[in-house]
C-alpha cells in the first residue's frame, strides 16, 4: 500500500480529506448556532402569536375610522368644556364656602372647649397655690417645733453629761473607800478608812436613778425629732410635687390660650368677610350656588358620556395599535426565520458537499479507486509479460482480504498461480519461475508509471533458466526496449553475449577490474 501511495502520489488525498473534515466541523458549529436561533425565533413567534386576539385582528383596518370618530368627540367635548369651566368656578366657590362653614363651626366648638379648659387649668393652678401656702405654713410650724426640740435635747444632753461625770466620781470614791486608799496620793489612809461608806452608796444610787430618767427623756426627744424631720421631708416633697404640677398646668394653659387666640382670630376674619351672622350668610350663598348648578347638570351628564366614549376609543385604539405592533414583530420574526432556514439549508448543502469529498478523498474513495485501478492494470500488464516469458504462470492481485469473521479488510494480496500445478505459496516455485515473475512485475510497474528511462537487471538469466527461458526473457526485453532508452543486463553467462546489441566485458583479477 505504501508503495502504491508513493508511486501514485495518493498521500495528497488524505490532506484533501482533512481539509474537508475541518470545513465540516466549522460549518457544523455555524449550523448549531443558526438552529438555536431558529428555535429561539420560532418560540418568539409562538409567544407573540399567543398574544393576538382574533377579534382585534379583524378590526385592525378600522383604526383610522376610530381615530376620526375620537377627534370629532374631542371637539364636541371641548365646546362643552368651555361652558363647564364657569360652573367649575361655582363648584370651587361652593367647596370654599362649605370648608369655611365647617371650620367656623369647628372653631366655635374649639373656642368653647378652650375657654372651659383655661378655666379648669386656672382653677387647678389656684388650688395648687392654696395647697402650697398651707404646706408652707405647716413646714414653718414643724421647723420651729424641731428647733425647740433640738434646743431642749441639747440641754438635757448637757445635764446628762454632768450627772454622768458625778456618777463616775462617786463610783471611784466607793472603790477607794472600800480599799482605804487616798484618792489623791493613792496610799492607805486611816481617815478614809473611817469614812461613811453607806452615804456614798446612797448618793450613787440617786445619781443612777437620775441618769436613767435623763436617758429616757433623751430617747423620747430623739424619736420626736425623727418624727418631725420625716414630716418636714414629706411637706418638702409635697411642695416640689405642687411646683411640678403647676409647671405642667401653666404650660398647658399657655398652649390652650394660644389655640384660643387663633380660634378667636379665625372667627374675627370670617366675621369681617361674611358679617356678624357668619353661618346664615354662608348658607344663603350656598343655596344660590346650588340653584345655579342644577341648571348645568345636563351639560355635565353629556360631558361625562363624551369623556367615557373618548376613553373607550383611546383604549381600543391603543390595544389595536399594540396588536399591529405585535403583528409587525411577528412578520419581522418570520422573515428572520426564513432567512435563518435558508442559511441553515445552504450550510447543510455545503456540509453535504464536503462530506462527499471527505468520503471521496478518504481511504475508501479516490485513493482506493486509483489503487484498485492500478492494481488491476498491474495484474493485467504483469500477466501479459508472463505470457511472453512463461505460458505456465500468472498472478492475481486483490486489494481486500476476507477474514474468518467474514469481514473485509484493506489488505493487498499478491498471489502467483500456475496453470499446470496447484501451488499457492510463492516460495514453492523454482528460482527461475520466481525471477520471471519479478521481471514481469518490474517491467509492468515501469510501463504503468512511465517514470524510468532505464533498467538495470542483475543476473536475471542465471537462476536455473534453460536456454529457451533465457531466449523468452531476451525477447521480452527487446520488446520493452522500444519504449525505454536503456536496458542494462548484468550476467556471467557468456552464451547470451551475442544476443545483445552491445556487450561490455569486465575482467576481475587480483582485486582489479578491467573492461574489454
Amino acid at each position: 500500500k505504501k508503495i502504491l501511495y508513493d508511486a501514485l502520489d495518493l498521500h495528497k488525498y488524505a490532506s484533501y480529506a482533512k481539509n474537508a473534515s475541518r470545513f465540516i466541523v466549522s460549518y457544523k458549529g455555524g449550523v448549531d448556532t443558526i438552529n438555536s436561533n431558529i428555535t429561539s425565533t420560532q418560540s418568539s413567534i409562538d409567544t407573540l402569536a399567543s398574544l393576538l386576539d382574533g377579534k382585534k385582528l379583524l378590526r385592525l383596518d378600522k383604526v383610522e375610522v376610530f381615530k376620526r370618530i375620537k377627534n370629532i368627540l374631542i371637539l364636541k367635548r371641548k365646546e362643552l368644556e368651555d361652558k363647564r369651566d364657569s360652573d367649575f368656578l361655582l363648584v370651587e366657590k361652593r367647596s370654599t364656602l362649605n370648608s369655611n362653614l365647617e371650620k367656623y363651626n369647628e372653631t366655635l366648638e374649639l373656642k368653647n372647649m378652650g375657654e372651659t379648659n383655661l378655666k379648669t387649668y386656672k382653677s387647678l393652678i389656684e388650688n395648687n397655690d392654696n395647697m402650697k401656702n398651707e404646706l408652707s405654713v405647716e413646714l414653718e410650724k414643724y421647723s420651729n417645733e424641731l428647733d425647740i426640740l433640738k434646743t431642749k435635747y441639747n440641754e438635757f444632753e448637757n445635764e446628762h453629761h454632768v450627772i454622768l461625770g458625778k456618777h463616775n466620781e462617786i463610783k471611784n470614791l466607793i472603790s477607794l473607800a472600800d480599799k482605804a486608799v487616798c484618792p489623791v496620793i493613792k496610799t492607805q489612809c486611816k481617815i478614809i478608812e473611817g469614812a461613811n461608806y453607806d452615804d456614798l452608796i446612797e448618793e450613787e444610787n440617786e445619781l443612777s436613778e437620775r441618769l436613767g430618767k435623763k436617758k429616757t427623756i433623751l430617747e423620747q426627744l430623739i424619736n420626736e425629732i425623727d418624727s418631725l424631720e420625716w414630716k418636714l421631708k414629706q411637706k418638702e416633697i409635697g411642695l416640689k410635687e405642687i411646683d411640678i404640677s403647676n409647671a405642667e398646668y401653666n404650660s398647658k394653659y399657655s398652649i390652650k390660650e394660644e389655640d384660643l387666640n387663633k380660634s378667636n382670630s379665625f372667627i374675627e376674619n370670617l366675621t369681617e368677610k361674611y358679617g356678624v351672622e357668619v353661618e346664615s350668610t354662608i348658607l344663603k350663598q350656598l343655596e344660590e350656588i346650588n340653584n345655579k348648578l342644577k341648571q348645568t347638570k345636563y351639560i355635565q351628564s353629556v360631558f361625562n358620556r363624551l369623556d367615557s366614549k373618548i376613553n373607550y376609543l383611546s383604549s381600543l385604539i391603543n390595544e389595536l395599535e399594540e396588536v399591529d405592533k405585535i403583528k409587525g414583530k411577528i412578520e419581522i420574526s418570520k422573515s428572520k426565520l426564513e432567512r435563518l432556514k435558508k442559511e441553515s439549508k445552504d450550510i447543510n448543502s455545503k456540509i453535504e458537499y464536503y462530506k462527499f469529498w471527505e468520503s471521496g478523498f478518504g481511504v475508501n474513495g479516490i485513493p482506493n479507486m486509483k489503487s484498485e485501478t492500478f492494481l488491476f492494470d498491474l495484474q493485467d500488464e504483469t500477466n501479459k509479460n508472463l505470457n511472453i516469458i512463461s505460458n505456465e504462470l500468472y498472478i492475481n492481485i486483490d486489494s481486500q482480504t476476507i477474514l474468518k469473521s467474514e469481514e473485509t479488510r484493506e489488505k493487498t494480496s499478491y498471489i502467483v498461480k500456475s496453470r499446470d500445478k496447484d501451488i499457492s505459496s510463492y516460495w514453492s516455485y523454482s528460482g527461475g519461475q520466481r525471477q520471471r515473475v519479478i521481471l514481469a512485475d518490474m517491467l509492468a510497474f515501469n510501463s504503468l508509471l512511465g517514470k524510468f528511462n532505464f533498467i538495470i537487471l542483475d543476473e536475471i538469466l542465471e537462476l536455473s533458466m534453460d536456454s529457451e527461458g533465457k531466449d523468452s526473457i531476451i525477447n521480452l526485453l527487446r520488446a520493452k526496449a522500444e519504449n525505454m532508452d536503456t536496458i542494462l543486463v548484468i550476467s556471467n553467462d557468456e552464451t547470451i553475449k551475442s544476443k545483445f546489441d552491445n556487450a561490455i566485458g569486465i575482467d576481475y583479477k587480483d582485486g582489479v577490474s578491467s573492461l574489454y
